[in-house]
């Protein structure tokens, strides 16, 4: 069985054309494209239709929509796949809960909208839809393949934890608190102790191709939803460690993945 936590890498959404009806002219789905994520694009009504043409078939695994304002409970996503535009015919997606996970609010600022689908196949279209009770915002698609090694990577330092506060308290001359609250961003390291080969070769390539400032999504469990939702995040790479061999045929690798802030 293969690692049940994956990062997501080479945004295929960013080259691709993005269509679909139901957005605003001011605020067009193209938005979705852009690497700030204050930039949103927004729905008319309280559906969120987005036709990803990737100009020919390719194999995504991972659709995730960052920096949202969908706050329905009951949203729900539904992904398909096709030869045509909106066609289903090679991966007939039935609609699933937009939100598994069930949080003290619905910040889609910190919690993305996620459908992994390892089997979906090879499709040039794929549409995915966000079916709520108002109109939405959405700031990033993200539309990527998963790096998932054989075995599960060991947790590092720190497992599931925060980078530093941006939030801030002061004390007034009396003594009284005067808080500053902003959203805090997550962290995790990982280190993958025995990858193949081949493995450590698309890891290689992923750190040379992405480096520090290109995107990944941190995937956290592909199995559990609720996990997946609550604890993914889109981020960019740190601290890469270098590809090691620590015993015969296998490669090793280390890597901190840190949340990317900026959502309105």
């Amino acid at each position: 069985m293969s690692s049940i936590i994956g990062i997501g890498y080479e945004n295929l959404g960013d080259a691709a054309t993005l269509g679909g009806p139901g957005w605003s002219l001011t605020q067009p789905v193209t938005n979705l494209q852009d690497d700030d994520l204050a930039v949103y694009a927004e729905t008319t009504g309280t559906t969120a239709t987005i036709i990803v043409d990737l100009g020919s078939a390719k194999s995504p695994t991972l659709f995730a929509l960052s920096a949202h304002t969908c706050a329905d409970p009951s949203a729900t996503l539904q992904l398909t796949g096709g030869t045509t535009s909106g066609g289903s015919e090679v991966y007939p997606g039935s609609a699933i809960a937009a939100w598994p996970f069930t949080p003290l609010d619905y910040d889609g600022s910190h919690f993305p909208l996620i459908v992994y689908a390892p089997n979906a196949g090879s499709a040039r279209y794929w549409q995915l839809v966000v079916s709520g009770s108002a109109s939405m915002r959405f700031g990033r698609l993200s539309v990527m393949r998963v790096f998932l090694p054989d075995y599960s990577p060991e947790y590092g330092s720190i497992s599931d934890g925060w980078q530093d506060p941006y939030s801030t308290v002061d004390r007034a001359g009396n003594g009284a608190d005067l808080a500053w609250s902003r959203r805090d961003l997550r962290s995790v390291a990982l280190e993958y102790p025995a990858m193949t080969h081949a493995q450590g070769s698309a890891w290689h390539e992923i750190q040379r191709t992405h480096g520090i400032t290109g995107e990944v999504f941190y995937l956290a469990d592909t199995q559990d939803r609720e996990r997946q939702q609550q604890f993914s995040f889109l981020g960019r790479m740190r601290k890469l460690g270098a590809l090691e061999n620590p015993f015969y045929r296998r490669n090793s690798a280390a890597v901190a993945i840190d949340e990317r802030g900026g959502a309105p």
